[in-house]
């Protein structure tokens, strides 16, 4: 579904050039959860960025669905991260002055390919399914953490993506509620059969998924 090939990435500092992905080469099947795990420094993030076009690598290429994406311009990656890909962060970077549902449908209305009521009715359906219907009007302020991350992923998942990344999607969370939000993440993966890459240093935490990858030092270990 999702191929990257010989991916490098390296970052100017000062005089000096840090070399954070060194030749990656991965593949992402459809459906199935995939986990990158490795220390902090070993470059999971960046390879995420990549991965979801937030970033650009130095050198290398990828493909999604046979299609390269490598080299597309900021606007045609933009409509391509709005279309095919959901991200959930560590931070949730809702909106403070609007309610859940509103935070939810933004993606979708910005995309502007369907009736507002639809998009009402599936961040409903979504904001249901995370357990979050007694919730819709509430403000980030007046929702917990992790009432806050499934706006987010609820948000995420407005547009169908075809693939969801996750860069330490419960890391500022506590362990139970850490817990709540892998459960709703694998059942989102079984309800939709999405396609979940989940970045983290915790490897509990993809310990069950379909398969995990480690990186180290900018490289895949296995």
């Amino acid at each position: 579904m999702l191929n990257a090939a010989n991916l490098f990435k390296e970052y100017k500092v000062g005089l000096n050039k840090l070399n954070v992905l060194k030749g990656i080469n991965l593949t992402v099947q459809k459906g199935e959860i995939l986990g990158i795990v490795g220390p902090s420094g070993a470059g999971k993030s960046t390879l995420l960025h990549i991965l979801g076009g937030l970033d650009e690598p130095t050198a290398g290429k990828i493909t999604l669905e046979g299609k390269d994406i490598s080299m597309l311009r900021d606007k045609e990656r933009a409509r391509l991260r709005n279309s095919h890909f959901g991200f959930v962060f560590q931070f949730y970077h809702l909106l403070p002055e609007f309610s859940a549902i509103e935070n939810v449908v933004l993606p979708a209305i910005i995309r502007n390919s369907e009736p507002k009521i639809k998009i009402r009715d599936r961040a409903l359906d979504l904001l249901n399914r995370c357990g979050l219907s007694e919730r819709l009007q509430h403000r980030p302020s007046e929702l917990s953490g992790g009432e806050q991350q499934r706006v987010a992923v609820a948000r995420a998942l407005i547009n169908m993506p075809k693939i969801l990344f996750c860069d330490e999607p419960t890391g500022n969370l506590d362990t139970a509620t850490g817990s709540q939000i892998k459960n709703l993440l694998w059942r989102l993966n079984k309800d939709f059969n999405m396609t979940l890459v989940v970045v983290t240093h915790d490897n509990e935490l993809v310990n069950d998924a379909t398969r995990v990858v480690r990186l180290k030092d900018g490289v895949i270990l296995n």
